[in-house]
């Protein structure tokens, strides 16, 4: 009897042992399957649930930019056209992004484009401006011409040219101190007048549309530092746009803007340099072979300085003759501005341009007098 016993609880130990051994197999099987993460055990119905899924990294793969994510260059015929939005954004070469920055400074500018792309169903171009690259710019800032939203006029245009030089405190008239000149833009500003860049001017000159009811063409003669250190300011924060006529080759350099400054005033988009010859030489006490080296070398130098086409002459200290005349538009110039009295208009000739000479002591309502504001 007591054999029997003994046998039947060796049987139970036999099977007890056995079930802690199959145990202790299947547990380790769920800890490979846990450990190993897409082996067999992994794949089974019973981790396959919502709460016990169990993420694949493994099988995550970088994502691969789709093709028309990638810029296509496409066939293209070089052709030319004209920067038409105020701000816009220059690409680099893989157009995903800007170059660090949107600009206006070459709004208004006849461009030469040269490779076409085509970026998600947007049509970008590789623009230069004189013999420089720019970048690739979208299609929707180009236009084939620049006026087309402008209004036509019904009798011609006749529109204010201003004429300043230094923008500080001196000791004659050319002198108009900083606290004027601030008064004079932020009354332009509060009138509604939209300042004219020279490319806008001359549109204005020839096609009778204006981009405004109220224009205005601000100038400013010679390239003191003043009017870097003093006026520059002021029209950034305005928002105006002003032209300032270099002498290219100074006798004194001194009181005039660095290239470096000058740089900065065409990259800004709010004032463009146009020319005042090279040494600053009354051109009809000259002889012709010499005016036209006072004209075309400055025009040259200035245009590979800033890269910028120069279409401005201001003839200094307003001395000019018929013969000048003749030489700058054989140089090239589109306009000529002068020191004599009067509105812009076309019918006084692009290269006889009068202008309004802006002098210290003029409040701003006298300045606004000035220039026809009632």
């Amino acid at each position: 009897m007591n054999e029997q016993r003994r046998g039947t609880r060796r049987e139970r130990r036999k099977k007890e042992s056995k079930k802690k051994h199959l145990g202790s197999i299947f547990l380790t099987l769920i800890v490979l399957a846990l450990a190993l993460g897409g082996g067999y055990w992994a794949k089974t119905s019973f981790f396959d649930t919502k709460e016990n899924t169990i993420p694949k990294t493994s099988e995550q793969k970088p994502a691969v930019k789709n093709n028309d994510e990638k810029p296509a260059e496409q066939p293209f015929q070089p052709t030319n056209k004209t920067i038409g939005k105020r701000d816009v954004a220059i690409y680099d070469e893989d157009l995903t992004s800007a170059k660090n920055y949107t600009t206006s400074a070459y709004y208004g500018y006849e461009v030469n484009l040269t490779k076409q792309a085509t970026l998600n169903n947007k049509k970008y171009y590789l623009a230069s401006l004189e013999n420089q690259e720019i970048g690739w710019v979208e299609e929707e800032s180009l236009t084939d011409d620049l006026t087309k939203t402008w209004e036509k006029l019904s009798e011609p245009a006749l529109f204010p040219i201003l004429m300043y030089h230094h923008i500080s405190q001196g000791e004659d008239s050319l002198y108009v101190p900083k606290e004027e000149f601030d008064a004079h833009m932020q009354g332009l500003k509060e009138k509604g007048y939209y300042t004219l860049t020279p490319e806008e001017a001359y549109l204005v000159l020839t096609t009778n549309k204006v981009p405004s009811k109220k224009i205005i063409w601000v100038t400013l003669d010679d390239g003191y530092t003043d009017v870097y250190t003093n006026a520059f300011p002021t029209l950034k924060k305005l928002g105006l746009q002003a032209t300032m006529n270099i002498i290219t080759q100074p006798e004194y350099p001194d009181n005039k803007v660095t290239k470096e400054q000058r740089a900065e005033l065409v990259n800004s988009g709010f004032v463009q340099l146009e020319d005042h010859t090279l040494n600053h030489i009354d051109l009809n006490a000259l002889e012709p072979a010499e005016q036209e080296r006072q004209m075309s070398e400055s025009k040259k130098l200035l245009t590979e300085e800033i890269h910028r086409p120069v279409t401005t002459l201001c003839y200094p200290a307003g001395h000019y003759d018929e013969t000048t005349v003749e030489i700058a538009k054989k140089v090239g110039y589109k306009m000529a501005v002068t020191t004599t009295y009067g509105f812009g208009a076309s019918s006084d000739g692009l290269l006889e341009l009068t202008r309004v000479r802006v002098s210290p002591g003029a409040s701003k309502e006298t300045f606004l007098a000035m220039i026809g504001e009632k």
